[in-house]
C-alpha cells in the first residue's frame, strides 16, 4: 500500500501491453522504485486530487507518465486538469503516446505539458525511451518544491 501512497512515478496507460513494458524498463532501472500504474484518466485525476479510493493520499509524484488516448478521461483533460491549478501544476508530467500528430502535440505543450514523447512500436527505441525518461526525470531533473 506504501506504493500507492507515495509513489516517485504515476504511469497513466490503459494498453497491458505498453504498461507491461513500461513496467520493465523502469523496474529494471530502479528495482525498489515505487510506481504506481493508473488505467485511465479518472483514476489519474482522483490520486491526483486524493478523491474516491486515493482520499488519504496527499503527495505529489515525481513523474506522471501520461498516455492520451484513455477511456473514461481522456489524456489531453487530465493534463489540463492538472495544470490548471497551483497545487498541481507544479507536477512534471510526460506525455508517452503513439500519437504524432501536430494538434495533440500542440494542445499538450499550449497546456502545459512537460515533454511530449511518441512511442516507437520497435520493442529497443520503445524500452530506451522509458529508461531515458526515468533517467533524466528522476535522476537529472531538478523539481521546485
Amino acid at each position: 500500500m506504501e506504493d500507492l501512497i507515495h509513489p516517485d512515478i504515476v504511469m497513466v496507460e490503459d494498453n497491458l501491453l505498453d504498461a507491461e513494458l513500461m513496467l520493465r524498463a523502469l523496474k529494471k532501472q530502479k528495482e525498489d522504485l515505487r510506481l504506481l500504474w493508473l488505467r485511465d484518466g479518472a483514476e489519474a485525476l482522483d490520486f491526483v486530487f486524493s478523491r474516491g479510493k486515493f482520499a488519504n493520499c496527499h503527495t505529489s509524484p515525481r513523474l506522471i507518465i501520461l498516455d492520451l488516448k484513455l477511456p473514461r478521461v481522456g489524456g489531453v483533460e487530465v493534463l489540463r486538469e492538472i495544470k490548471q491549478y497551483e497545487k498541481t501544476r507544479r507536477i512534471p508530467v510526460v506525455v508517452f503516446s503513439s500519437s504524432c500528430e501536430w494538434q495533440d502535440l500542440s494542445d499538450c505543450y499550449d497546456i502545459g505539458v512537460n515533454s511530449y514523447v511518441v512511442k516507437s512500436a520497435d520493442y529497443h527505441s520503445f524500452m530506451k525511451s522509458v529508461t531515458e525518461m526515468e533517467h533524466y526525470w528522476s535522476k537529472q531533473n531538478q523539481i521546485a518544491g
